[in-house]
């Protein structure tokens, strides 16, 4: 389940939430994410993909909130990696194991990045994502070979769904 995208406002309500009611179990944010575990049980995490707000107190104490509840967080970033770094180290401190894995974006506005190269989460694994709008799937195996042998990236995710279904490809992956 991801809660974000770019311009959309999703992170700035969080944070205008946090401020005005907290993380407490009388929150909005704290009842709705319950409600939600209550109502779909598997649903065991959330990816944070905040592309405008980059609040660190606020998105800290959302993690650790959604942490409490039973969730994992799977940062998504493109870009920032200083302030993300920050945010996977503070939840986890807080609430360790909490944030088990990192989606970094390697396409669109995070074309270019490399996830052996600045995106060190302490531990934390970096699962970067690619588009098969950008990459045939023999580029995308060549690139994740790559990153593998380079720094042991042992996953990765592709973005978009919607294109695979368009192009014939869903059955391939």
């Amino acid at each position: 389940f991801s809660i974000g995208s770019s311009n959309v406002g999703d992170w700035q309500n969080v944070t205008a939430l946090v401020n005005a009611q907290g993380t407490g179990m009388d929150s909005i944010l704290y009842k709705n994410f319950a409600a939600l575990k209550a109502a779909i049980p598997a649903l065991d995490a959330l990816d944070f993909d905040d592309e405008n707000s980059y609040d660190t107190p606020t998105t800290v104490a959302f993690g650790v909130m959604l942490g409490g509840l039973g969730y994992r967080i799977n940062p998504d970033p493109f870009t920032n990696n200083s302030y993300w770094i920050n945010v996977v180290a503070q939840i986890n401190a807080q609430l360790p194991g909490t944030v088990d894995g990192v989606h970094l974006q390697a396409y669109a506005g995070g074309a270019g990045n490399n996830p052996c190269v600045g995106w060190d989460f302490g531990g934390v694994p970096v699962w970067p994502g690619l588009w098969d709008l950008n990459d045939s799937p023999n580029q995308v195996e060549s690139i994740m070979t790559g990153w593998n042998n380079q720094c042991g990236i042992n996953g990765g995710f592709m973005w978009l769904y919607d294109d695979f279904v368009g192009n014939g490809l869903a059955a391939q992956y």
